[in-house]
C-alpha cells in the first residue's frame, strides 16, 4: 500500500476509494478473512486513480479498516510503522482508528494508557451519545479486567453489551458478551461464564463466523470441564477442533488439543492425554506461541504427577515455569505451576518445601481473583497439614477449600475436596483425641463422602466415581462397626467420647500405615501375626481387627497362653465333656468353642509349650479339635489372631518352636514400631493418658516445661506405651499431692 511518510488529518479527509471496493474488504473482514480484505485495500490504494463522487468512502474509515486487518494478522511490526506515520493531534476525531490503536496497546500491556483514553473519550461524548461509545466501554472493560478491577470491567462490559444490542449490532454484542464470558471464567463464575459464551456463540453463529465460533466454544469448553460437567466439555470442545480441522487453523487444533488433553486427563485417560499434549506441543512450537507451549508442557506434568511419576512431572513443571516466567512473572502458569510442585513435593515428603510453594501460589490466586485455583492449593494445604498431624489445620484449610468450590460450582474439583474432607474425619476418629465424639466425626464424615459421591456422578469421571464410591463404602462399615460396639458397651450414641480402650493415638507415618494395612486384613479370614516390643499395643491391634471384620458381631476372646499350664492346655482351650476328668460335673467349651463364630486372640503365642502346638496346628489347619473326653470330632468356625514379642524365628532355630505352625500363623502378619521410632505420638499419647486419669483434657504444659518434654519425645521409652502410661499416672499424683511433677525415668 502507497502511503505518505506522514498522514494528516487533511490526508484522510481528501483521500477516498469507491464505496463498493470498501464494501468488498470490509465484507472479507467480517468473515475473519483479514488477509483478503488487506490484499483489496492495497490494490485500491495503490491505484493513480481515484475516483471522486458521491459513492465514496473517506480516509479515516479506510485507513481504520486497514489497521483493523493488520492487528487481526497479528502484524504488529507493520502496524507500529503504520501509527508511527500518523501526524493525528486529536485521536478522538477518528474514533474507529483510536479503537485499533488501543486493541494493540492491550496486546502491548499499556492497559492503563488504555483506560485513560477510553474513559476521556467517553467522558468527551457522554451527552452526545457517540455511535462508538460502546467500542470505548467494551474496551475499558477489557482492559480493566487485564490490571484486575474486575468490578469495573463487568460494568463497563454489560452496559457495551446494552449499547450495541439497542443499536442492532450483532458482532459488537457477540464481542461484548464474549469478553463477558472470559472474565466470569477467569473469575471462577462459571454459571455466568457459560451464559454469556453461550450468548457470544449465538450471535457468532447467525453471523456465519467460524473462527469466533471456534474460539468461544473453546471457552465454553474450558468452563465446563472446570464446572466439571465433562460430557458437555468434550462435546464443545470437539466441536471447537472440527471447525479448527474443516478451516486449516493450526492455533485453532492447537488450543483444542490442550483443552481435550486435560479433560481426557480428568478421566484418567493418560495414553490419549499424554499423545494430544505432545502434539500439542510440536503445534505451539512450530507457530511460536510460548504460552499455549508452556501450558501443554504443564499438562504433561499433570499426567505424569496423577501417574505418581512425580519427579518426571517436575521436570515438566520446570520447562513450562521458565516459559511462564518469562511471558507474565505473576501470571496464571507461574500460579498453576507452584501448586503442582507443591503437589509433588507433598507426595516426596519435603513438606516444608510444599507450604512455601502453596503459599506462592494462593498469593498470586487471590492477586488474580482466580478462586478455582486458591481452592485446590487450600486443598493442598489441607494435605499437608494432615500429613504433619495438624489435624485442626487441615480441617480449616479443606473447609474454606470446599466453600470456595461449592460456591463457584466446580463439581469434580469440589468432588474430590469432599472426599478429602471425608478422609480426615476418619483420621479423626482414628487419633481418638478429638473433642468431638467419635459418631458424630463418622457422620460428618459420611455427609461429606455422600455430596462427593453426587458430585462424581454429575461430573461422569468413571475412576472419581469409584474412589468416591469406595470411600462411602468405607465409612459405612466404619459406621456400622461403631454402633455394634457402643451398642455393646450399652452407650449407643449418648457417649461423649468413644471408649478408650478401642482408641489408638496416633499421628506418625509408622502408626499411619500399620493401621491402614491392618484394616485391610481385618475381613480375610487367615489367621494373623502380631509381633512388637512389649508394651507396644498388640491387643489394642488384635481388637481393632476383630472389630472391623465381619466377626465382629460374635466374640472376641482373649487368651494369654502363659497363664495356661501344660497340663491343663487342652481342657483350657478346647473344652471338655461331663465326666471327663475328676469335678467335671458339666460340660465346658473352651475358649475355642466360646469363641465360635468370632475371633480367638492367643498373647504370648510364643510361650505356647511345645507338646500343645500339634494341636493348635491342627486347629489351624483343618479348622477342626476335640474336647477332652469326647471323640467326636468338632468344627470351629473361628479366626485365630496371635501376638508374641519374641523372635519366633530365632525359637524355630532353637526348637522351641515348631516351624509349620510358625509359618501356620504368620500368614498376614503385623509389625508394631516401638514407642521410640513413632515419630510425635508420644505428647499425643501423654495428653491423652492425661486426660483420662483426671477426666477432663489437659493441656501438657500444666504438667512440664518445654525442656521435660523434649527430654521426654527423644526417651528410649523401653517399655513403650505401657511405660508412659505409668510415668502419666505418676506425673497426675506428683501434681494433684504436691502441687508440682518431679519425676525421672531410666536411661
Amino acid at each position: 500500500m502507497r502511503l505518505p511518510s506522514d498522514i494528516s488529518s487533511s490526508w484522510m479527509d481528501k483521500v477516498c476509494i469507491p464505496v463498493n471496493i470498501y464494501e468488498l474488504a470490509l465484507t472479507h473482514n467480517a468473515k475473519e478473512e483479514y488477509g483478503e480484505s488487506k490484499g483489496v485495500l492495497d490494490n485500491a490504494l495503490d491505484s493513480d486513480i481515484w475516483i471522486v463522487d458521491s459513492d465514496i468512502v473517506h480516509g479515516d474509515k479506510v485507513l481504520s479498516l486497514y489497521a483493523h486487518n493488520l492487528f487481526c494478522l497479528k502484524e504488529y511490526s507493520l502496524l507500529k510503522s503504520f501509527f508511527d506515520s500518523l501526524d493525528i493531534p486529536d485521536f478522538y476525531c477518528f474514533p474507529q482508528l483510536l479503537i485499533v490503536k488501543l486493541n494493540w496497546f492491550v496486546v502491548k500491556g499499556l492497559t492503563k494508557e488504555v483506560i485513560l483514553e477510553c474513559s476521556g473519550f467517553i467522558d468527551q461524548n457522554d451527552d452526545l451519545i457517540s455511535p462508538q461509545i460502546g467500542h470505548f466501554l467494551s474496551l475499558r472493560g477489557f482492559a480493566s479486567a487485564r490490571v484486575g478491577d474486575f468490578t469495573s470491567a463487568i460494568r463497563d462490559l454489560e452496559i457495551a453489551h446494552s449499547f450495541f444490542d439497542f443499536q442492532g449490532k450483532t458482532f459488537e454484542k457477540g464481542i461484548s458478551s464474549s469478553r463477558l464470558g472470559v472474565l466470569f471464567l477467569q473469575n471462577s463464575n462459571f454459571s455466568d461464564s457459560i451464559k454469556w459464551l453461550t450468548r457470544a456463540l449465538t450471535a457468532f453463529t447467525t453471523l456465519n463466523l467460524p473462527r469466533k465460533q471456534s474460539m468461544t466454544l473453546l471457552n465454553l469448553g474450558v468452563t465446563h470441564y472446570k464446572s466439571g460437567n465433562l460430557l458437555a466439555a468434550t462435546k464443545t470442545l470437539l466441536k471447537s477442533h472440527k471447525i479448527g480441522e474443516d478451516g486449516n487453523w493450526p492455533h485453532r487444533m492447537l488450543f483444542t488439543n490442550i483443552a481435550l488433553a486435560n479433560v481426557l486427563r480428568m478421566q484418567r485417560k493418560t495414553t490419549e492425554a499424554r499423545k494430544r499434549l505432545h502434539t500439542a506441543y510440536t503445534q505451539a512450537q512450530d507457530l511460536g506461541y510460548p504460552r499455549e507451549e508452556a501450558l501443554a508442557l504443564e499438562f504433561l506434568g499433570d499426567v505424569y504427577r496423577d501417574e505418581g511419576q512425580h519427579t518426571q512431572a517436575q521436570r515438566y513443571y520446570a520447562r513450562a515455569m521458565a516459559i511462564g516466567q518469562t511471558i507474565a512473572p505473576k501470571g496464571d502458569i507461574v500460579m498453576e505451576i507452584h501448586r503442582r510442585n507443591g503437589e509433588c513435593l507433598l507426595a516426596q515428603g519435603e513438606l516444608g518445601e510444599a507450604v512455601i510453594e502453596l503459599n506462592k501460589s494462593i498469593k498470586l490466586a487471590q492477586a488474580q481473583g482466580d478462586r478455582f485455583e486458591e481452592a485446590v492449593a487450600l486443598r493442598i494445604q489441607s494435605e499437608i497439614k494432615k500429613e504433619a498431624g495438624d489435624l485442626d489445620a487441615a480441617d480449616e484449610f479443606i473447609s474454606q477449600s470446599v466453600e470456595i468450590l461449592d460456591q463457584i460450582g466446580a463439581r469434580f474439583e469440589l468432588a474430590i475436596s469432599l472426599a478429602s474432607w471425608s478422609e480426615l474425619k476418619i483420621r479423626q476418629v482414628d487419633r481418638g483425641n478429638s473433642f468431638i465424639p467419635a459418631h458424630l466425626l463418622l457422620t460428618q464424615a459420611w455427609n461429606h463422602a455422600t455430596k462427593s459421591l453426587d458430585h462424581a456422578i454429575f461430573t461422569g469421571s468413571t475412576p472419581l466415581i469409584e474412589e468416591c464410591r469406595q470411600i462411602s463404602q468405607r465409612i459405612s462399615s466404619l459406621r456400622a462397626t461403631h454402633e455394634r460396639i457402643n451398642s455393646k458397651a450399652g452407650k449407643k450414641s449418648t457417649n461423649n467420647r468413644p471408649q478408650s480402650s478401642n482408641i489408638i493415638i496416633h499421628q506418625s507415618l509408622a502408626m499411619r500405615d500399620l493401621l491402614e494395612l491392618t484394616d485391610m486384613f481385618a475381613d480375610h479370614l487367615e489367621p494373623v501375626l502380631i509381633t512388637g516390643e512389649t508394651g507396644t499395643g498388640k491387643e489394642l491391634i488384635a481388637r481393632r481387627l476383630h472389630l472391623n471384620s465381619l466377626r465382629a458381631d460374635h466374640k472376641l476372646v482373649s487368651v494369654n497362653v502363659t497363664t495356661l499350664p501344660a497340663t491343663m492346655f487342652e481342657r483350657e482351650m478346647f473344652g471338655h465333656v461331663r465326666g471327663s476328668f475328676s469335678g467335671a460335673d458339666r460340660d465346658g467349651a473352651g475358649y475355642v468353642g466360646e469363641a465360635d463364630g468370632g475371633t480367638l486372640f492367643l498373647d504370648e503365642i510364643g510361650e505356647l509349650p511345645l507338646e500343645a502346638q500339634p494341636k493348635l496346628l491342627r486347629l489351624l489347619q483343618e479348622g477342626t479339635y476335640q474336647a477332652l473326653g469326647d471323640p467326636t470330632e468338632r468344627y470351629a468356625n473361628i479366626r485365630i489372631v496371635a501376638a508374641t514379642n519374641a523372635s519366633l524365628p530365632e525359637m524355630v532355630k532353637q526348637g522351641k518352636f515348631r516351624s509349620d505352625l510358625y509359618f501356620r500363623l504368620r500368614v498376614l502378619e503385623l509389625q508394631l514400631p516401638p514407642l521410640r521410632d513413632r515419630d510425635g505420638d508420644v505428647p499425643l499419647l501423654l495428653r491423652h493418658f492425661l486426660s483420662e486419669i483426671s477426666g477432663r483434657q489437659v493441656e501438657l504444659t500444666q504438667y512440664f516445661d518445654l525442656d521435660s518434654l523434649d527430654m521426654l519425645e527423644r526417651h528410649e521409652w523401653a517399655g513403650n506405651i505401657r511405660e508412659l502410661s505409668v510415668l502419666a499416672r505418676r506425673a497426675h499424683i506428683e501434681l494433684t499431692s504436691r502441687g508440682r511433677v518431679h519425676i525421672s525415668v531410666s536411661r
